[in-house]
């Protein structure tokens, strides 16, 4: 007897287990072959076996799916490779041969069905599919179901389980509460029993939207350590604690925690990170659109990218509608680029597809992105900042995880993590090179060149077919932007020279700026010209002629490594110029080598005509009303 389902979900395998061959003489041998008929012109398998009587081409007329094939004394056989054909018939054939050499045969039919059942309707409450339906009962829910099928093989079972969410977008968070559970296909309705659903607690009205606008991360901590579910709504804006009633007391605690820190808020905040912060927050005070005076505090992908004509135009007079517009804009999710948006997109020799363009890291369209890591993926500041607080937790205990394991990781060194509460495959954490850390600016840029090919390695290894990287090295870690820009190609190109791209099919560089964006560009348009011109010295040659570098032996000069010579003030540690803002503003002083880490520079005058620099600090009080210096110069 041959142990194989009327139906296959695959056409390229079948796996075979029989039994009860059986001879006196013990069996000596099993054969297996594949054919799309039944009859044969003779019921001796004797002809069929080795050293039978027919030959090779009659065998293969006859069986003529898959060879007559000696498996030895084996019981489990995986016949493949196969091509089979979808609702087709097959014939798996066995044959057994005993020590005198008597064989017997039989055969078991066999359909192909590789699609999915079709979809039918279901229903939790009065009708079918309704997007969303309430039921009085908490301890149990009955749920019926119609319209399924399949036209190859008809339904076998129905698999039925229950979940919670925490909201009705698609990327809320979920956990199992009954576990699956296989019905035969005679069901159209279950009943789940036995269940505690229950609303603990709850917040309504203008306490709700300010709670889920402002204290995002709070909210989502104190759920998860407290074995609490969470259900949002902005229309109308609510918050409630689902959970046992067991939990009542822990959840009322939890919602006081959180009226609490409504207390917290006073007027006059606006908070955030955005490009060009201080030019936002100029407009937003001159303009005064906001009627409650709240910017909400944007977390991950949450950014504030109002342009100028945005800020003039804004009609929004209440903090209500200011919350109802950052959830329409949270809905945009992952998008492709549109065509127009590509600054550049080139497929190499070997057929990776290359794109440039801008997009906040967190809504490309990818499997997997690229986390800006440091040595010990602490995800504090710049893009690891963003990409940290849109994942989510699962994502930082992979981290710490890994952390605990390595203790640190080098440079150029990458390790892909889940990507937690984003919709990507997974997280690619690549440590590029500091630019201060290398004497040898050839040797940083070397670096820079080995993470990219890194990357594209992980991405591969993985089977990512897509992924998209931010500019790796530009930003704190000060590598001088335009040599960014060259050592990305050179990854790229040298990734797809001497690596198999396996699955890999598309690498993305994106920025939320045009700057690394464009001299990426640039620099492609010179290498269509000339490959050489992104070799790591004809890129310190170019920089040097131009004024906008200095070669190795100035900045040790300058006091990078043992030598501590005559500085010419151009550069700082970070390849950064700084003559312009000691012309412009008296630099009264600079100490070099501070720590043997870094310059300091002090300037006199206006904090708010620096140029070249990323962030000021500014005094404020507690409750960060705006009242202090900055506020003034604004």
């Amino acid at each position: 007897m041959i142990n194989v389902e009327d139906y296959i979900s695959t056409d390229k395998y079948v796996d075979v287990q029989f039994e009860g061959f059986y001879s006196k003489l013990d069996i000596l041998m099993y054969y297996v072959a594949v054919s799309d008929y039944r009859n044969f012109t003779g019921s001796d398998c004797k002809q069929y076996i080795d050293g039978g009587k027919s030959t090779d081409e009659e065998k293969a007329a006859m069986f003529n799916v898959y060879p007559v094939t000696n498996i030895n004394q084996n019981t489990f056989y995986r016949i493949q490779p196969l091509n089979l054909q979808l609702a087709n018939n097959y014939f798996i054939w066995v044959m057994g041969t005993d020590k005198s050499g008597e064989c017997s045969m039989t055969s078991r039919e066999i359909i192909v069905d590789t699609t999915y059942p079709e979809s039918g309707e279901l229903a939790c409450g009065p009708d079918y599919n309704m997007a969303v339906t309430y039921t009085p009962e908490s301890t149990s829910l009955t749920v019926s179901w119609e319209n399924y099928r399949d036209p190859e093989s008809d339904i076998k079972s129905y698999d039925i389980s229950l979940w919670f969410n925490s909201s009705c977008s698609d990327d809320n968070s979920q956990s199992l509460l009954v576990d699956w559970i296989e019905l035969s296909s005679n069901y159209s309705q279950f009943t789940f029993t036995e269940l505690e659903l229950k609303v603990l607690h709850e917040i309504k009205g203008e306490d709700a939207i300010k709670l889920m606008a402002l204290f995002t991360i709070h909210l989502n901590e104190d759920a998860i350590a407290n074995a609490l579910e969470l259900v949002r709504s902005t229309e109308p804006p609510e918050i409630k604690i689902v959970g046992k009633a067991s939990s009542s007391k822990v959840a009322k605690k939890t919602a006081e925690k959180w009226e609490e820190l409504l207390t917290t808020l006073h007027f006059n905040v606006i908070t955030g990170s955005a490009d060009d912060t201080l030019s936002l927050v100029q407009k937003i005070i001159k303009s005064n659109h906001y009627g409650v005076d709240i910017l909400p505090m944007q977390y991950g992908e949450e950014r504030i990218q109002e342009s100028e004509e945005k800020a003039k135009i804004m009609p929004t007079k209440t903090f209500s509608n200011s919350q109802k517009r950052r959830s329409e804009d949270d809905n945009i999710g992952h998008v492709q680029p549109a065509e127009d948006d590509i600054k550049l997109k080139f497929v190499t020799k070997e057929g990776l597809v290359v794109k440039i363009y801008q997009k906040q890291i967190t809504r490309v369209n990818v499997d997997a992105i690229v986390n800006a890591a440091n040595d010990t993926l602490g995800n504090y500041g710049g893009v690891a900042e963003v990409i940290s607080r849109a994942a989510g937790h699962d994502m930082e205990r992979e981290c710490k995880e890994l952390i605990r394991t390595n203790r640190k990781l080098r440079d150029a060194q990458c390790e892909v993590t889940s990507a937690g509460n984003l919709r990507h495959k997974g997280i690619i954490h690549a440590v590029g090179p500091r630019w201060s850390t290398y004497q040898r600016k050839s040797r940083c840029l070397d670096v820079l060149v080995e993470t990219i090919v890194n990357i594209l390695n992980a991405a591969k290894v993985n089977r990512f077919q897509t992924v998209a990287m931010p500019p790796i090295s530009s930003g704190i870690f000060a590598v001088p932007k335009k040599m960014c820009a060259a050592m990305y190609l050179k990854g790229i190109f040298e990734f797809s020279k001497n690596c198999n791209l396996g699955s890999l099919k598309e690498f993305h560089i994106i920025d939320i700026t045009d700057e690394v964006l464009d001299l990426v560009k640039d620099w492609y348009t010179k290498y269509l010209l000339n490959p050489a011109c992104i070799e790591i010295e004809a890129v310190l040659l170019k920089m040097s002629d131009t004024g906008s570098y200095l070669d190795d032996k100035r900045y040790g000069q300058a006091g990078y490594g043992p030598s501590h010579g005559k500085h010419d003030g151009k550069y700082d540690r970070n390849g950064r110029e700084v003559a312009a803002n000691a012309a412009a503003h008296g630099s009264t002083k600079i100490i070099r080598n501070f720590c043997e880490k870094t310059d300091i520079h002090i300037y006199t005058k206006d904090i708010l005509r620096l140029i070249n620099v990323d962030v000021i600090v500014v005094s404020e009080d507690g409750f960060i009303k705006g009242e202090e210096d900055c506020r003034k110069l604004c």
